[in-house]
Protein backbone atom coordinates (compact mmCIF):
# COMPACT_ATOMS: atom_id res chain seq x y z
CA UNK A 1 0.00 0.00 0.00
CA UNK A 2 1.24 3.48 -0.88
CA UNK A 3 -0.13 6.45 1.06
CA UNK A 4 -3.25 4.59 2.15
CA UNK A 5 -4.19 2.93 -1.13
CA UNK A 6 -3.37 -0.47 -2.64
CA UNK A 7 -0.96 -0.35 -5.57
CA UNK A 8 -0.34 -4.09 -5.90
CA UNK A 9 -1.63 -7.40 -4.60
CA UNK A 10 0.33 -10.60 -5.03
CA UNK A 11 0.61 -14.20 -3.91
CA UNK A 12 3.67 -14.75 -1.74
CA UNK A 13 5.88 -17.43 -3.25
CA UNK A 14 7.24 -20.37 -1.29
CA UNK A 15 10.66 -19.91 0.28
CA UNK A 16 12.65 -16.71 0.88
CA UNK A 17 12.20 -14.14 -1.87
CA UNK A 18 12.82 -10.48 -2.61
CA UNK A 19 9.55 -8.63 -3.18
CA UNK A 20 9.43 -5.20 -4.81
CA UNK A 21 6.92 -3.08 -2.92
CA UNK A 22 7.37 0.18 -4.82
CA UNK A 23 9.79 1.80 -7.23
CA UNK A 24 10.19 5.10 -9.03
CA UNK A 25 9.04 7.22 -6.10
CA UNK A 26 9.96 10.90 -5.95
CA UNK A 27 12.85 11.17 -3.49
CA UNK A 28 11.63 14.60 -2.41
CA UNK A 29 8.37 13.15 -1.07
CA UNK A 30 7.71 11.36 2.20
CA UNK A 31 5.63 8.26 1.49
CA UNK A 32 3.74 5.95 3.82
CA UNK A 33 4.22 2.34 2.74
CA UNK A 34 2.35 -0.55 4.31
CA UNK A 35 2.57 -4.29 3.76
CA UNK A 36 -0.82 -5.84 4.48
CA UNK A 37 -1.27 -9.59 4.81
CA UNK A 38 -4.90 -9.60 3.80
CA UNK A 39 -5.79 -13.26 4.39
CA UNK A 40 -6.34 -14.98 7.72
CA UNK A 41 -4.05 -17.61 9.23
CA UNK A 42 -3.93 -21.10 7.80
CA UNK A 43 -4.24 -23.68 10.54
CA UNK A 44 -0.98 -25.49 9.85
CA UNK A 45 2.76 -24.89 10.18
CA UNK A 46 3.63 -24.40 6.51
CA UNK A 47 1.98 -21.06 5.74
CA UNK A 48 3.51 -18.02 7.40
CA UNK A 49 4.63 -14.61 6.18
CA UNK A 50 7.82 -13.35 7.83
CA UNK A 51 9.75 -10.20 6.92
CA UNK A 52 13.49 -10.68 7.39
CA UNK A 53 14.82 -7.35 6.12
CA UNK A 54 13.97 -4.16 4.25
CA UNK A 55 16.01 -2.64 1.43
CA UNK A 56 15.66 0.93 0.21
CA UNK A 57 17.72 3.68 -1.42
CA UNK A 58 15.75 6.23 0.61
CA UNK A 59 15.66 6.96 4.31
CA UNK A 60 13.22 5.83 7.00
CA UNK A 61 11.49 8.53 9.04
CA UNK A 62 9.32 8.23 12.18
CA UNK A 63 5.70 7.21 11.69
CA UNK A 64 2.95 9.58 12.73
CA UNK A 65 0.93 7.36 15.02
CA UNK A 66 -2.79 7.94 15.36
CA UNK A 67 -4.13 8.98 18.73
CA UNK A 68 -7.17 6.74 18.19
CA UNK A 69 -7.01 2.93 18.24
CA UNK A 70 -9.60 0.29 17.33
CA UNK A 71 -9.40 -3.46 17.84
CA UNK A 72 -11.61 -5.77 15.78
CA UNK A 73 -12.52 -9.31 16.83
CA UNK A 74 -14.31 -11.53 14.36
CA UNK A 75 -14.48 -14.31 11.81
CA UNK A 76 -14.20 -14.51 8.01
CA UNK A 77 -16.43 -11.45 7.64
CA UNK A 78 -13.94 -9.33 9.52
CA UNK A 79 -11.15 -10.92 7.43
CA UNK A 80 -12.87 -9.57 4.31
CA UNK A 81 -13.80 -12.93 2.80
CA UNK A 82 -16.00 -12.53 -0.26
CA UNK A 83 -14.89 -8.99 -1.10
CA UNK A 84 -12.94 -10.16 -4.15
CA UNK A 85 -14.23 -12.21 -7.08
CA UNK A 86 -17.62 -12.76 -8.72
CA UNK A 87 -20.66 -13.60 -6.64
CA UNK A 88 -20.81 -16.98 -8.38
CA UNK A 89 -17.39 -18.03 -7.02
CA UNK A 90 -17.90 -20.69 -4.35
CA UNK A 91 -14.38 -22.09 -3.85
CA UNK A 92 -13.26 -20.92 -0.43
CA UNK A 93 -9.66 -19.90 -1.09
CA UNK A 94 -7.40 -16.99 -0.05
CA UNK A 95 -7.73 -15.17 -3.38
CA UNK A 96 -11.35 -14.26 -2.55
CA UNK A 97 -10.45 -12.70 0.80
CA UNK A 98 -9.05 -9.19 1.17
CA UNK A 99 -8.73 -7.44 4.50
CA UNK A 100 -8.28 -4.10 2.77
CA UNK A 101 -11.91 -4.21 1.58
CA UNK A 102 -13.33 -5.21 4.97
CA UNK A 103 -15.50 -2.95 7.11
CA UNK A 104 -12.72 -3.07 9.72
CA UNK A 105 -10.11 -1.49 7.48
CA UNK A 106 -12.66 1.04 6.22
CA UNK A 107 -13.55 2.08 9.76
CA UNK A 108 -9.87 2.46 10.56
CA UNK A 109 -9.49 4.83 7.62
CA UNK A 110 -12.65 6.74 8.53
CA UNK A 111 -11.36 7.48 12.04
CA UNK A 112 -7.73 7.74 10.96
CA UNK A 113 -7.11 5.08 13.58
CA UNK A 114 -4.45 2.48 14.18
CA UNK A 115 -6.22 -0.88 14.05
CA UNK A 116 -5.58 -4.37 15.35
CA UNK A 117 -7.51 -7.33 13.96
CA UNK A 118 -8.09 -10.63 15.79
CA UNK A 119 -10.08 -12.75 13.35
CA UNK A 120 -10.20 -16.26 11.97
CA UNK A 121 -12.46 -17.59 9.26
CA UNK A 122 -15.03 -20.15 10.40
CA UNK A 123 -14.56 -19.49 14.13
CA UNK A 124 -17.34 -18.50 16.50
CA UNK A 125 -18.06 -17.68 20.12
CA UNK A 126 -18.17 -21.28 21.31
CA UNK A 127 -17.68 -23.42 18.20
CA UNK A 128 -16.98 -23.12 14.50
CA UNK A 129 -19.41 -23.47 11.62
CA UNK A 130 -19.27 -27.27 11.89
CA UNK A 131 -19.83 -27.46 15.65
CA UNK A 132 -16.16 -27.98 16.64
CA UNK A 133 -15.83 -26.41 20.11
CA UNK A 134 -12.01 -26.29 19.83
CA UNK A 135 -12.29 -23.65 17.12
CA UNK A 136 -13.68 -20.64 18.93
CA UNK A 137 -12.11 -17.19 19.15
CA UNK A 138 -12.21 -16.93 22.99
CA UNK A 139 -9.83 -19.92 23.27
CA UNK A 140 -7.14 -18.05 21.35
CA UNK A 141 -7.81 -14.41 22.21
CA UNK A 142 -4.98 -14.15 24.75
CA UNK A 143 -2.44 -15.79 22.44
CA UNK A 144 -0.33 -14.57 19.53
CA UNK A 145 -1.13 -16.59 16.39
CA UNK A 146 -2.72 -19.23 18.61
CA UNK A 147 -4.29 -21.19 15.75
CA UNK A 148 -0.93 -21.50 14.01
CA UNK A 149 0.98 -24.74 14.61
CA UNK A 150 4.50 -23.36 14.29
CA UNK A 151 7.02 -22.16 16.87
CA UNK A 152 5.41 -18.76 17.36
CA UNK A 153 2.05 -20.23 18.36
CA UNK A 154 0.70 -20.13 21.89
CA UNK A 155 2.77 -17.12 22.96
CA UNK A 156 0.79 -14.91 25.31
CA UNK A 157 -0.21 -11.48 24.02
CA UNK A 158 0.81 -8.55 26.25
CA UNK A 159 -2.27 -6.46 25.36
CA UNK A 160 -0.12 -3.36 24.98
CA UNK A 161 -2.12 -2.02 22.01
CA UNK A 162 -4.59 -0.41 24.47
CA UNK A 163 -7.49 0.32 22.07
CA UNK A 164 -10.02 3.07 22.61
CA UNK A 165 -12.73 0.94 20.95
CA UNK A 166 -13.13 -2.83 20.57
CA UNK A 167 -15.59 -4.03 17.95
CA UNK A 168 -16.69 -7.66 18.22
CA UNK A 169 -18.42 -9.29 15.27
CA UNK A 170 -19.04 -12.90 16.26
CA UNK A 171 -22.03 -15.25 16.21
CA UNK A 172 -22.37 -16.05 12.51
CA UNK A 173 -20.64 -19.43 12.93
CA UNK A 174 -22.46 -20.37 16.13
CA UNK A 175 -25.85 -21.07 14.58
CA UNK A 176 -25.44 -24.83 14.23
CA UNK A 177 -26.56 -25.56 17.81
CA UNK A 178 -28.38 -22.54 19.20
CA UNK A 179 -29.64 -22.55 22.78
CA UNK A 180 -29.51 -20.19 25.74
CA UNK A 181 -26.06 -21.51 26.74
CA UNK A 182 -24.62 -19.27 24.06
CA UNK A 183 -25.51 -16.32 26.28
CA UNK A 184 -23.12 -17.62 28.94
CA UNK A 185 -20.31 -17.90 26.38
CA UNK A 186 -20.98 -14.37 25.20
CA UNK A 187 -20.87 -12.99 28.75
CA UNK A 188 -17.69 -14.92 29.51
CA UNK A 189 -16.00 -13.58 26.41
CA UNK A 190 -16.99 -10.00 27.17
CA UNK A 191 -15.52 -10.49 30.65
CA UNK A 192 -12.30 -11.82 29.09
CA UNK A 193 -12.07 -8.86 26.71
CA UNK A 194 -12.79 -6.42 29.53
CA UNK A 195 -10.16 -8.03 31.81
CA UNK A 196 -7.48 -7.39 29.20
CA UNK A 197 -8.82 -4.01 28.06
CA UNK A 198 -10.15 -2.23 31.15
CA UNK A 199 -10.62 1.17 29.51
CA UNK A 200 -12.03 0.28 26.08
CA UNK A 201 -15.48 1.06 24.72
CA UNK A 202 -16.81 -2.36 23.60
CA UNK A 203 -19.29 -2.59 20.72
CA UNK A 204 -20.69 -5.95 19.62
CA UNK A 205 -22.05 -5.80 16.07
CA UNK A 206 -23.98 -8.58 14.33
CA UNK A 207 -26.18 -9.17 11.30
CA UNK A 208 -23.96 -8.95 8.23
CA UNK A 209 -24.80 -12.53 7.16
CA UNK A 210 -27.33 -13.99 9.59
CA UNK A 211 -29.60 -12.73 12.37
CA UNK A 212 -30.53 -15.86 14.36
CA UNK A 213 -28.40 -14.91 17.38
CA UNK A 214 -29.53 -11.29 17.63
CA UNK A 215 -31.82 -11.77 20.63
CA UNK A 216 -29.30 -14.03 22.40
CA UNK A 217 -26.50 -11.49 22.03
CA UNK A 218 -28.71 -8.63 23.20
CA UNK A 219 -29.88 -10.64 26.21
CA UNK A 220 -26.32 -11.65 27.11
CA UNK A 221 -25.05 -8.07 26.96
CA UNK A 222 -28.00 -6.83 29.01
CA UNK A 223 -27.32 -9.49 31.65
CA UNK A 224 -23.60 -8.67 31.68
CA UNK A 225 -24.29 -4.97 32.24
CA UNK A 226 -26.78 -5.69 35.03
CA UNK A 227 -24.32 -8.04 36.73
CA UNK A 228 -21.18 -5.90 36.43
CA UNK A 229 -22.47 -2.33 36.10
CA UNK A 230 -20.17 -1.96 33.08
CA UNK A 231 -22.13 0.37 30.79
CA UNK A 232 -19.32 0.75 28.27
CA UNK A 233 -20.55 -2.37 26.44
CA UNK A 234 -23.00 -1.86 23.58
CA UNK A 235 -24.79 -3.84 20.87
CA UNK A 236 -25.55 -2.71 17.34
CA UNK A 237 -27.68 -4.66 14.87
CA UNK A 238 -26.07 -3.90 11.49
CA UNK A 239 -28.53 -5.90 9.38
CA UNK A 240 -30.28 -2.72 8.15
CA UNK A 241 -27.02 -1.76 6.41
CA UNK A 242 -26.67 -5.04 4.48
CA UNK A 243 -26.99 -4.55 0.71
CA UNK A 244 -28.87 -6.79 -1.72
CA UNK A 245 -25.84 -7.75 -3.80
CA UNK A 246 -23.70 -10.70 -2.71
CA UNK A 247 -19.97 -11.19 -2.55
CA UNK A 248 -18.10 -14.35 -3.48
CA UNK A 249 -18.23 -17.57 -1.41
CA UNK A 250 -21.65 -16.60 0.00
CA UNK A 251 -20.17 -13.73 1.99
CA UNK A 252 -21.02 -10.03 2.22
CA UNK A 253 -20.06 -7.91 -0.76
CA UNK A 254 -17.63 -5.03 -0.80
CA UNK A 255 -20.64 -2.71 -0.99
CA UNK A 256 -22.10 -4.21 2.17
CA UNK A 257 -18.78 -3.77 4.00
CA UNK A 258 -18.74 -0.12 2.95
CA UNK A 259 -22.35 0.36 4.06
CA UNK A 260 -21.78 -1.36 7.42
CA UNK A 261 -18.62 0.67 8.03
CA UNK A 262 -20.60 3.89 7.53
CA UNK A 263 -23.42 2.56 9.72
CA UNK A 264 -21.05 1.71 12.59
CA UNK A 265 -19.14 4.98 12.16
CA UNK A 266 -22.36 6.95 12.66
CA UNK A 267 -23.03 5.02 15.87
CA UNK A 268 -19.51 5.57 17.23
CA UNK A 269 -19.69 9.26 16.42
CA UNK A 270 -22.25 9.59 19.20
CA UNK A 271 -19.54 8.74 21.70
CA UNK A 272 -16.29 9.88 20.06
Amino acid sequence: MLNGEVISRQIVQKGMNDICIARGLNKKDTNNIKVLKDTHTRQDKTHILQVYSLMSDGIFVPINRSKFKIEFIGDSITCGSGTVGKATEMSYMPAFSCGYHSYAFMLGKFFNADISVVAQGGFGIYHNGYGDVTKAIPLYYEQIAGVFEGDIAKQLYKFDFDPDVIIINLGTNDEKNIDTSVECYIQQFISLVRKNNPHAFILWIYGMMRISLTDYIKAAIKAYIEETGDEEVHFLDVSPAVQIDKGSVNHPSRLTHRSVAAFVARYLKRYF
